[in-house]
């Protein structure tokens, strides 16, 4: 149904992008992050923002998923 086909830092936002899509009912859970132990973020503000856009940009102009899913059942 979501189908993430991505694998990058995008996916948060591609996966609840196509819930939406879905209908599907999205919640907050709280967590707690403690600090790092080793090692510094990969987190590349310009480029990883980028993507998270072109992320949002895609689906706006994509076909539903759940047409998408019907689709495919079809064939």
């Amino acid at each position: 149904m979501l189908r993430a086909d991505c694998d990058g830092f995008e996916i948060e936002t591609l996966i609840n992008l196509r819930a939406l899509k879905n209908k599907l009912k999205i919640m907050e859970v709280a967590s707690f992050e403690s600090e790092r132990i080793y090692g510094v973020s990969n987190l590349r503000a310009l480029p990883d923002g980028w993507r998270v856009l072109k992320t949002i940009f895609r689906e706006r102009v994509s076909t539903p998923t759940g047409v998408q899913v019907l689709e495919q059942g079809m064939s």
